[in-house]
This record gives structure tokens, C-alpha cells and sequence, in this order.
């Protein structure tokens, strides 16, 4: 856990409050099927709370502190299991940075400027994929658009425009 997030200033802190609040306003931010009450409750106050002082590894240890995630869940077999030890990490990281790619994406489209993918996290097995993302530039609107449109984990949304969950990859201006 914890991304190497290259341009993370106050400037780019702003931009992504900016886009937690228009999902906040415009309900549409997303929220973990596993979210306990409380969860479901505090989110967004967490998630505000670490955009504007820590990182995804605050948001994780906001979240995996305080009873937000449920314990156990019901597969559609009907067995009661574990949930994934990983699950708050994996949500913590991908949700933190994809308000931070959205961030970067209003700025570069803002000052006419190019990004593009790198590894922020270095993982045991990079896949394919991944590893031919990296360096690859990307356009500031398609990239933003599809990272509105996909409020959940990233995904192999918008013809896999956007970085895996646990990829490691994040974007920075070039």
C-alpha cells in the first residue's frame, strides 16, 4: 500500500476535494458493497479528511480502525466467509487514487499540459497490461471522463483506458 503520488501539492489536494464534493452533491460516490453502517456513514468524511492531510494509507487506516467494513459476507451459494484481507487496503488505494488521477486530469486539461501513466507502487507480479501503460501518455479529458464514469474500482472500464485495481499505476504530468 501507500502510492508514490508525484504531483500530490495542495493545488491537486484542492482539485480532488473538488471532485469528492460533485460526487458527494450529485450522489455518486461510490461505496464499498462491504461497508458496515457506520461505513456507509463516514466514508466520505474519511475520504475527505485524507485528501486534504494524508494519503491512501490514512484512508486505510481510517477505515480498517474504526468497524466501517462488515467482517463476514454471504457468497451466493449461501456460505458465510471471511471477507478478502486485503479488501480495505484495495479500496483505500484505488479510491484515493482515482480522485488523485482526476485531479491531475482537470489540471492538465486547465493548463494544456501531458501526463501519463508510471508505477507509483511497486508490485510483486506487474501483469502485461500494466507494464505497457507505463510511459504511455494519455488525454487529460477521455481520461477524466472515464474515470467519472467508472466511480468504482478502477476497471478494465472505457476500453481499458484506466488502471487496473492493485496495478500499481498512477498518472503524472510530464
Amino acid at each position: 500500500m501507500l502510492l508514490n503520488y508525484l504531483n500530490l501539492e495542495k493545488n491537486i489536494r484542492e482539485l480532488m476535494l473538488e471532485e469528492v464534493n460533485f460526487d458527494i452533491k450529485n450522489d455518486l460516490l461510490y461505496k464499498s458493497k462491504r461497508f458496515s453502517d457506520a461505513g456507509i456513514i463516514e466514508y466520505s468524511n474519511l475520504l475527505k479528511e485524507s485528501i486534504i492531510n494524508g494519503t491512501d494509507e490514512s484512508l486505510f487506516n481510517s477505515l480498517n480502525t474504526g468497524g466501517f467494513f462488515i467482517q463476514k459476507e454471504t457468497t451466493k451459494d449461501g456460505v458465510v466467509k471471511n471477507i478478502p484481507t486485503t479488501t480495505i487496503s484495495t479500496f483505500a488505494e484505488g479510491q484515493f487514487n482515482r480522485f488523485y488521477m482526476r485531479a491531475i486530469c482537470l489540471y492538465a486539461i486547465k493548463e494544456n499540459i501531458e501526463i501519463e501513466f508510471y508505477r507509483a507502487k511497486e508490485v510483486s507480479q506487474p501483469r502485461q497490461e500494466s507494464e505497457a501503460k507505463i510511459g504511455q501518455k494519455v488525454k487529460p479529458k477521455e481520461l477524466l471522463d472515464a474515470l467519472r464514469k467508472a466511480p468504482g474500482t478502477i476497471d478494465e472500464n472505457e476500453g481499458k483506458l484506466i488502471p487496473g485495481p492493485n496495478s500499481g499505476l498512477s498518472i503524472k504530468i510530464v
